[in-house]
């Protein structure tokens, strides 16, 4: 059996990368990749996000570029 502390510490560090993936999401949309408006988030940026590890592997001028053409 798993001591409820580290069970914490699990669920903290799950929690802690969510609320990272969903901050850099809301700041990706509302600064490089924002719609007219500025309130609509397209989820197709999650996919970005998914391994934080891999984050600079992305190539973010070609996103950028193809969000503004599309």
């Amino acid at each position: 059996m798993v001591p409820a502390s580290e069970v914490d510490e699990v669920e903290k560090s799950v929690v802690r990368t969510a609320c990272v993936k969903v901050f850099l999401l809301l700041l990706l949309c509302y600064t490089i990749f924002s719609g007219k408006n500025n309130s609509i988030v397209n989820l197709l940026w999650l996919l970005a996000l998914r391994d934080l590890d891999r984050l600079d592997d992305w190539s973010w001028g070609g996103m950028t570029l193809a969000f503004l053409y599309e």
